[in-house]
């Protein structure tokens, strides 16, 4: 550990993705393995495009409308 930029744990990690399992078990409707990679799939996207400061919205938009 001597870069004292790099966290030494994964807290940040465990801490953005307690939203997404959370949601997957209140819906519970995420049965199959391709739901659920949909699911992960666009929950990540969501949760990247915030970190770094971008509007979710606006960027599944641009995807879609580049598809």
């Amino acid at each position: 550990m001597t870069n004292p930029e790099v966290e030494p744990t994964n807290n940040r990690a465990e801490r953005s993705i307690r939203k997404i399992v959370t949601l997957r078990k209140i819906i519970g409707t995420v049965r199959s393995e391709r739901g659920r990679y949909i699911l992960e799939t666009i929950m990540t996207a969501i949760e990247t495009w915030k970190a770094r400061g971008q509007n979710p919205h606006n960027e599944m938009q641009k995807i879609l409308r580049n598809s």
